[in-house]
């Protein structure tokens, strides 16, 4: 239990707690201590029901900023505002603890030659009145009562020049201010400067304006050209879904064919890499469920050490970094479910795979990190897709049925392996889809006009892909096609390999005579 000093150069902010360094051990009753924080009791109160003594501190934060309504103890509903104070021996017992001081050089502190302590009730006088700190600015010694009046005299006291917002980079101390602005340049040009910043912080507010009635305009577009695709396309009663699990051998009546020859070999050792998916029919829910039903839901403070998959919904009521600080770092999947009220700006360093639904706070979505290397946008996700919402770790991103369109920034040149779901009906048009990507994975999607970027080397054609116009990319070289609905009639010269999956147009369509030709049923 903590009187906490914040100190920021020679600025001394008074956080209401102090640390005790109690004598070990403590020579207390174990009815003095806490039962939520296991140190002696600080500033005791007594809970009505049951009588147990608590830090008040502890007991507020467990019934407010936490939310629970029973006691720790006997689990009884209780008011806060009811809780009294204990007798006057319980609190004298407390305040007689002796304790270390936490000042380095200090002859209270433990590592001091004389090694002496001090009574509980006495430190705080100490901490503040007595014992001596360094101006880290000055080197001079003063009391923290004194520091916090002489941080605004120390003449050694670092400051930034006044023109600073105008690019003016000198810091020094607060006596060499003056002298320095009377030869700076910028403060000399500070009024011709403000008048160039104040017309470009204009033109980037008419560029926004701008900027959103365009994007109001294409979305208005985008929904006249979706419904008219809708009318065209034939409704599926039965959507599938995509859930992730390890890559599998194919079964063991595997067959081969090589065009080169007419030889066939039955082998049992091939194994096509379906980048770890497969088929899920399930009903129509919103398709980051099936990555919830495989998590745990997030409980503050119960996340238990070798849970891998965490998700949370919109009943969590508490701020993100709560989140962070709570989770084990065995958890390496973290899903945002639909709801999700809070605003997301970074992850902890042990996520690598991230899930977002119909998060609340989209607009000011953002995340600064360097581990998550695969991120899913779910169903109804309304994130912009600006420049930078993607992370640079990103290596895998994943596309569902999103409610923002996708522009020539949106995907970062990192990415190298993509996934556009089922029901995605946004414009893939030229320059969308980047040159970095090296695998493409295209389900049942709503738009028949699309553009591959002829740097894709790996194609999959997923369950239900209903576009017999498509055309492949120059240096295509492997080729998945798992129950297409229409054959694929013109393949590149560069193609070296296709797994067929379920597939019924073999004898209708002639496959390229150099090209391998994997079949099998997954």
């Amino acid at each position: 239990m903590a009187i906490n000093y914040e100190i920021n150069g020679n600025e001394i902010k008074n956080l209401q707690t102090i640390t005790y360094n109690y004598k070990e051990p403590i020579e207390i009753d174990k009815e003095l201590e806490c039962m939520i924080c296991l140190l002696p009791l600080l500033e005791p109160v007594v809970e009505p029901n049951c009588r147990q003594m608590f830090c008040k501190d502890c007991l507020t934060n467990w019934s407010i900023e936490k939310g629970q309504k029973g006691c720790p103890y006997c689990q009884q509903s209780f008011n806060i505002k009811s809780v009294s104070l204990p007798p006057k021996f319980v609190t004298n017992t407390l305040d007689s603890l002796l304790v270390y001081c936490n000042t380095d050089g200090c002859e209270f502190n433990s590592n001091s030659d004389r090694n002496q302590l001090i009574r509980r009730c006495e430190y705080r006088n100490h901490f503040e009145r007595i014992c001596k700190v360094i101006c880290i600015d000055c080197n001079q010694q003063f009391t923290r009562e004194q520091l916090k009046l002489h941080s605004n005299e120390c003449t050694s006291k670092s400051v930034k020049c006044n023109a600073s917002s105008l690019m003016c980079s000198w810091v020094g101390p607060i006596k060499e201010l003056q002298s320095h602005e009377s030869n700076c340049h910028y403060i000399a040009l500070s009024p011709i400067l403000n008048k160039l910043y104040d017309k470009i912080q204009q033109l980037d507010i008419s560029n926004q304006k701008t900027t959103s009635f365009l994007l109001e305009k294409i979305n208005y577009l985008e929904s006249i050209i979706s419904s008219s695709s809708a009318l065209s396309t034939p409704n599926l009663s039965s959507p599938i879904y995509y859930q992730p699990i390890p890559t599998a051998p194919l079964p063991d009546s595997t067959t081969m064919y090589d065009n080169r020859n007419t030889t066939t070999t039955t082998t049992t050792t091939t194994t096509i890499s379906l980048d770890k998916i497969t088929p899920v029919e399930i009903k129509k829910v919103a398709s980051i469920e099936i990555f919830k039903n495989n998590s745990n839901k997030y409980v503050i403070g119960k996340v238990e050490s070798g849970v891998k998959s965490v998700s949370i919904d919109g009943d969590y009521a508490d701020t993100w970094p709560i989140v962070k600080g709570n989770l084990p770092n065995s958890v390496d999947t973290l899903i945002l479910l639909d709801g999700f009220k809070e605003l997301v700006y970074s992850v902890p360093k042990s996520i690598k795979v991230l899930h977002i639904g119909d998060i609340k706070k989209s607009h000011a979505f953002y995340i600064q990190c360097s581990s998550v290397n695969e991120i899913h946008f779910h169903d109804n996700c309304k994130i912009k897709f600006t420049k930078n919402v993607i992370p640079d770790s990103a290596k895998t991103v994943h596309f569902y049925r999103i409610n923002e369109p996708l522009t020539t920034e949106s995907i970062g040149k990192n990415v190298k392996c993509l996934h556009i779901h089922d029901g995605f009906s946004k414009s893939l048009g030229y320059g969308v889809l980047p040159s970095s990507i090296q695998e493409l994975h295209l389900y049942d999607i709503k738009r028949q006009a699309l553009s591959i970027p002829s740097s894709i080397k790996i194609l999959y054609l997923h369950n239900q892909f209903n576009n017999e116009s498509i055309e492949l990319p120059d240096q295509l070289e492997t080729l998945y096609l798992d129950n297409i609905i229409h054959p694929i009639k013109n393949f590149p010269s560069s193609l070296k390999t296709i797994h067929l999956i379920n597939y019924k147009f073999e004898d209708k369509v002639p496959f390229p005579p150099k090209v391998k030709i994997i079949m099998g049923t997954k």
